[in-house]
């Protein structure tokens, strides 16, 4: 029962985390490809327990009650009326491509320290303050697990006392160094309902919500990151973000502008300010000008709050929503914890965690789960695989050009040589030989992971991506 109540709130936790941009940004006509998208996602989800079985991971009963599973719900999706969602605010392709570019070079800098505040040096951004000390181990570094432990006891102590705004300030910026954005924008929100807000609260949280969404920039970010900056924030990511949301509804000039005025406040020296300078160069481009032509321009604050307050109001209800069902994933993870370690022999406990840690974007339990399923099935590819999947997951490892961690590539060089052959494990095997610069063994694991995996499912076609910058014929 408890496994069945697990999929339950994982299934509203995703559904409530993948409609809310869809809610913004689709429209009614979009229902088809939703259709088929989730199609395929069942179809992948039977190849892999297909996979689970031949690796010797799930035993044929528990298969085929999976599978039996599986093809209900895509009966009963083929047979749904399709959902038609509000269409949401216009979104620019130029703008777009403009601000996500440098996404990730800029939030990675933001996440590590709280550039040009001179008073609230990167010191700060330490997790546990005063408590770090006790619980550095020999070497001086804290441990994820010891971060862990320490954000539970800081929850725990809010939940006895929630009057407390500096303890909400030091579990958001918890949440924001382990990249838990959701929770870190719960714990923003809840240390502005206590003090009205300021600057760096309302940034928090804008930031927050932007990068839990990918770097789309929803209304309520746009609110919060607009109250920031009339309350006379100086922490640049304010500003930057601010600008991707107005290039994202079309207000590219507006969005330059501001980041044009951000870097002529910038301190001498601030690493930051290449990024913004690529910026505001692609905005230049997009508007058929020159970034000497951009004038520094600060946008009407008060007219973009109103503008979203509406829309804002529904994403917090939401959100909140959202909150609530991440809370419940953690009870239910506990209890899952709970049940694999009262019986530590048990594969299977392992194994549920472990996935319903992944679905519920815990990767660090993931991890851990799938670490301890390697320990109990030394020989067996599959659960090298999945701790594969969850260490990729916990890097925010996209594919691309960017590498994979060496962790990973350890896990799934043993799944193969334990005889692996699951279309992930031979793409992952492809990728780590690409990155390692041999070419034919690259080629020849891509090629089998596309032929095995489809050509029309998504990892068959990033198969075909990767072989194509190889020389292959895709």
């Amino acid at each position: 029962m408890t496994l069945w109540i697990a999929a339950a709130v994982l299934t509203l936790l995703a559904v409530l985390l993948i409609g809310v941009p869809l809610w913004r940004g689709a429209g009614a006509g979009d229902t088809t490809g939703r259709r088929a998208y989730d199609m395929q996602v069942f179809r992948d989800q039977l190849a892999e327990v297909d996979n689970d079985e031949q690796e010797g991971l799930m035993s044929p009963d528990a298969a085929e009650a999976a599978r039996t599973e599986i093809k209900r719900r895509m009966l009963a999706a083929d047979s749904a009326d399709a959902v038609r969602l509000t269409p949401g605010r216009s979104r620019t392709l130029a703008g777009v491509l403009i601000v996500i570019i440098p996404l990730a070079a800029f939030g990675t800098y933001a996440a590590l320290g709280n550039p040009g505040m001179r008073d609230h040096p990167y010191a700060e951004r330490d997790v546990g303050g005063e408590s770090r000390t006790a619980a550095k181990g020999p070497s001086g570094e804290m441990s994820r697990q010891d971060v862990q432990a320490m954000v539970e006891r800081l929850r725990k102590r809010l939940e006895e006392n929630p009057d407390n705004p500096e303890g909400w300030r030091r579990l958001a910026r918890a949440y924001t160094v382990m990249g838990r954005w959701q929770e870190a924008a719960s714990a923003w929100q809840s240390r502005i309902d206590r003090t009205g807000g300021g600057p760096r609260a309302w940034a928090g949280l804008g930031e927050a919500l932007v990068r839990g969404r990918d770097g789309r920039v929803p209304a309520r970010a746009m609110v919060a990151l607009a109250r920031a900056m009339k309350a006379g924030a100086e922490d640049p990511r304010a500003p930057f973000y601010l600008g991707m949301g107005l290039a994202q509804n079309g207000r590219l000039r507006a969005a330059a502008g501001l980041w044009k005025a951000t870097v002529q406040k910038a301190p001498e020296g601030a690493s930051w300010v290449g990024t913004v300078k690529e910026s505001i160069k692609r905005a230049a481009d997009q508007l058929d000008t020159t970034p000497g032509a951009i004038e520094p321009a600060t946008p009407d604050y008060d007219r973009i709050i109103a503008e979203n307050r509406e829309s804002a109001d529904q994403e917090k209800a939401i959100d909140k929503k959202a909150a609530e069902m991440a809370q419940r994933v953690d009870a239910m993870l506990k209890r899952l914890r709970q049940a694999a370690e009262e019986s530590p022999g048990d594969a299977a406990a392992w194994r549920r965690l472990g996935r319903a840690a992944m679905m519920g974007r815990r990767y660090d339990t993931a991890v851990e789960a799938f670490g301890r399923l390697v320990d109990l099935k030394p020989e067996a590819p599959a659960p090298r695989r999945l701790r594969a999947r969850a260490l990729l997951a916990r890097a925010g490892w996209q594919g691309g050009d960017t590498p994979m961690p060496e962790a990973a590539v350890k896990a799934v060089t043993a799944a193969l040589a334990r005889g692996g052959t699951a279309p992930e494990t031979l793409f992952l095997g492809g990728v780590a030989a690409q990155q390692k610069g041999d070419t034919a063994t690259a080629r020849k694991r891509l090629e089998k992971a596309r032929d095995k995996a489809g050509p029309d499912s998504a990892l068959g076609k990033a198969a075909a991506d990767r072989l194509k910058t190889l020389g292959g014929d895709g």
